[in-house]
């Protein structure tokens, strides 16, 4: 098969799963997002985040997102900016627990100025209370826009993070942009189907990572590892252990939900950070949303709900 058929084959099997994850009512959704959505209010991922932490001396580190999807409206986007300013207020000291934001949840598509002015307010707010802001990554039509506002915002409030996304053909580049700043980086592999501008195969996007991941620490930067592959992990604790990285240059992530129970604890035991992904939704459609891409992503979802239901998530 030639590269321009592989292509094809993979942006059309890619948009009839998509089709079929479509069909799938409101209601079962719902019933498949419980397990990776904090709950229905701030205070809920919160208390969940001080139980991640507490549980059997773990320590396990959170990170709390307000679901949102792309606004379309300027009062929608103060909305939002006002609800994570809440959270962080309600936050307090605690220090296990970071903020994760949204472009297209601050206004992104609104006006990049909007966008930008949300996000600066947010990272300000959680920089006087010592709370990290990441700046997540989205479709590729914001790459551009986000790295733009994250290099003016790590420069202001340093310990601010953003993603990168090993699926993408465009992320070693965009590494070299970020000369000159000491970034903190969650570092995955993405779920968003952009196949004119991605990897194509599981493998060659794990690889990938591995090589990013590299990158990021000879250039001096944090890196946030966020995989649930245990193969993953553990050559990048090989290669943390060779090259002696310190503990405070590491951590790795994962979602909420997730049965990844072993490989955390070997990582914890190792004394080595582990942060949980954390969202909540005061709207259900919003968790309906996210978990749509997740399964486009990985339809194993599906599989560890029952799992969970049977032993207990994380």
């Amino acid at each position: 098969m030639t590269y321009p058929s592989a292509l094809r084959f993979s942006h059309n099997m890619g948009s009839f799963k998509l089709s079929l994850i479509n069909r799938i009512p409101d209601r079962m959704i719902i019933f498949f997002a419980r397990p990776y959505v904090a709950g229905a209010t701030m205070q809920s991922a919160i208390d969940l985040g001080d139980k991640l932490f507490k549980n059997k001396g773990r320590g396990i580190l959170s990170s709390v997102d307000v679901l949102g999807e792309e606004v379309k409206r300027e009062e929608d986007a103060h909305a939002a900016c006002d609800l994570y300013l809440r959270t962080i207020e309600a936050l307090g000291n605690r220090k296990h627990t970071t903020i994760s934001l949204k472009p297209g949840h601050m206004g992104s598509y609104v006006s990049r100025e909007l966008c930008r002015e949300n996000i600066e307010t947010i990272i300000k707010c959680g920089f006087e209370k010592q709370i990290p802001v990441t700046i997540d990554m989205e479709d590729t039509d914001q790459t551009d826009h986000t790295l733009e506002i994250y290099r003016e915002m790590v420069e202001k409030y340093p310990g601010t993070g953003t993603v990168l996304q090993s699926k993408l053909w465009r992320t070693n580049a965009d590494i070299d942009l970020l000369d000159g700043v000491t970034a903190t980086i969650r570092l995955c592999i993405g779920i968003y189907d952009v196949p004119k501008y991605a990897y194509q195969t599981k493998p060659a996007m794990k690889e990938n990572l591995l090589a990013l991941m590299k990158k990021l620490f000879d250039r001096g930067h944090v890196v946030q590892i966020a995989t649930h592959d245990e193969a993953i992990i553990r050559r990048a604790i090989e290669y943390i252990e060779e090259w002696r990285i310190p503990r405070e240059r590491f951590e790795f992530q994962m979602l909420m939900g997730v049965p990844r129970n072993r490989i955390i604890n070997e990582l914890r035991e190792k004394n080595y950070a582990v942060r949980l992904y954390l969202p909540f939704c005061e709207e259900w459609e919003d968790g309906i949303a996210y978990l749509r891409r997740r399964l486009n992503a990985n339809p194993n979802f599906m599989i560890y709900v029952m799992r969970n239901i049977l032993r207990g998530s994380v």
